[in-house]
């Protein structure tokens, strides 16, 4: 079975022209991307989309083909497919519960959403609404916190956001989050395609000590319409409910 660190999926993207990033000089980053940075949080509730995920770990590297949806604030929905398109694993929230599935192994999972049942099934601490903000390629904590600049130089602007017991250094070029750390965990925002009037990244990397994550996105889609019952597994009558985490 895939290692457990495969199961915390993400993200995204959408279609048609590639971006090409300016040249900037450091004048020209200033406090003002702050609000455009929020603006784009608030335009983004959703996503839903096809992914390669490649996964890295001291034990050696995985590819898989998954599907995934999040939906603020707590909503997500990852599973892992065959190469024929059947689900071999699975975990998922409705906002209240987490749910998960390993095929294989019948196996099941459910249990009340928190930062302690995240850690069954993922390797590095985040709270839950944070995790859901990085599937969608929001950025953490930005909505309803003070944002603090800490300084502007070499076209890079580093900024600190505080709240919810976690601090967020970003670094941004010319309006754009190419990377930040939220605890132990560095995520990192690769090949921007245009969605409207939106920036959406096709590449996102998770990594820390224990590993590394890669998205690669396909066919994405935001703000589609997308029901309550689309976050919920249906569970074999025969699967082997567990406390602990079920991919192993």
């Amino acid at each position: 079975m895939p290692p457990k660190i495969f199961i915390i999926i993400l993200i995204l993207l959408t279609s048609s022209c590639f971006y090409e990033r300016p040249v900037i000089k450091p004048h020209e980053i200033t406090k003002d991307i702050i609000p455009k940075w929020q603006k784009r949080n608030e335009v983004l509730q959703n996503l839903k989309a096809q992914a390669k995920i490649l996964i890295s770990t001291p034990e050696g590297s995985k590819r898989f083909n998954a599907l995934y949806l999040a939906s603020l604030p707590l909503n997500f929905r990852v599973e892992v497919l065959t190469p024929f398109g059947q689900t071999i694993a699975g975990i998922s929230s409705d906002g209240e519960n987490i749910y998960a599935l390993n095929v294989n192994d019948n196996l099941c999972f459910k249990s009340p959403l928190k930062e302690g049942t995240l850690a069954k099934f993922i390797p590095f601490r985040i709270l839950p609404d944070a995790l859901v903000d990085l599937l969608i390629t929001r950025i953490p904590f930005l909505d309803n916190h003070d944002v603090i600049i800490n300084s502007l130089e070499k076209g890079l602007l580093e900024v600190s956001v505080k709240g919810k017991e976690e601090e967020i250094v970003f670094d941004g070029k010319d309006e754009l989050i190419v990377r930040g750390e939220l605890g132990d965990l560095e995520f990192s925002f690769e090949k921007f395609f245009k969605s409207g009037e939106i920036l959406i990244p096709s590449k996102i990397i998770l990594r820390n000590n224990s590993g590394s994550l890669i998205f690669l996105l396909e066919n994405p889609v935001i703000n589609s319409k997308i029901e309550p019952q689309d976050f919920l597994f249906t569970f074999p009558e025969d699967c082997l409910f567990t406390e602990e985490g079920v991919f192993q």
